[in-house]
């Protein structure tokens, strides 16, 4: 047995220095890593958006009622160009659909003078039967998005605004009626507008928020029918 008393202080002092230092670091929490804050992880420019809407149509006749499970779907790619770590700028390709469930359809009459047809959302007659009617209509889009990122908070996550200007061509516009006995659609609608564009915002936490979407141009071609407002109001999904 060793009896050298210094070699036995010696031992004791350097064992409670270990123990105190594995103390302390055990009472110190690690540093969270998160997907947003690792400097190890490089910028990604390409986001897929995912909108699930709300969808109305503003100035519609008052005889025309709207349901309000009224809904539509939009996915967009973008690549985002950043001007610097918080604001970039985001041009995309997406499609769009929107399905107004309503108690009437798109009816078109021809004046017997000046031979223009025109048309407009009338309200059925009382005597038709029928259990469900929707307008549906589908786009091609080119959205433009300037994005604000804040910096990630203790958790790892962002606040993420987007205002930008989305146009669409229709690639299709059809009505679906189902009765008790049948159901059918129509596609020949001639007066439809096959444009669409208007602002865009959306607010996100991290991965999900809410967005919107207001369309300056008119459900029907100028000349063509009455101004009529296509809007929708949604929760947006941010996948990656």
């Amino acid at each position: 047995m060793d009896s050298n008393p210094f070699s036995m202080r010696k031992f004791l002092f350097i064992g409670a220095f270990l123990a105190g230092a594995l103390g302390a670091v055990a009472q110190e929490e690690p540093a969270l890593v998160t997907e947003e804050n690792d400097p190890n992880k490089q910028f990604t420019p390409i986001s897929v958006v995912l909108n699930l809407n709300s969808t109305r149509l503003f100035d519609l006749s008052s005889s025309v009622d709207q349901k309000w499970f009224s809904r539509g779907l939009d996915v967009s790619l973008h690549y985002e160009f950043q001007f610097s770590k918080n604001f970039g700028f985001a041009p995309g390709i997406g499609f769009s659909t929107g399905n107004y469930f309503i108690d009437g359809t798109v009816m078109s009459t021809t004046d017997s003078v000046t031979n223009i047809t025109t048309s407009d959302i009338v309200s059925f007659d009382d005597d038709f039967n029928f259990r469900r009617h929707k307008l549906s209509s589908n786009y091609v889009e080119i959205p433009l998005e300037f994005r604000f990122k804040s910096n990630p908070n203790a958790t790892g996550t962002s606040y993420k605004v987007a205002l930008g200007f989305k146009a669409g061509y229709m690639v299709n516009f059809h009505t679906k009626t189902v009765t008790s006995s049948n159901r059918f659609k129509d596609f020949n609608f001639d007066d439809i507008n096959p444009l669409r564009f208007g602002p865009t915002f959306r607010f996100a936490y991290g991965r999900f928020g809410l967005s919107g979407f207001y369309s300056l141009s008119s459900l029907f071609e100028d000349g063509k029918g009455p101004t009529i407002t296509p809007v929708a109001l949604g929760i947006t999904l941010l996948p990656y």
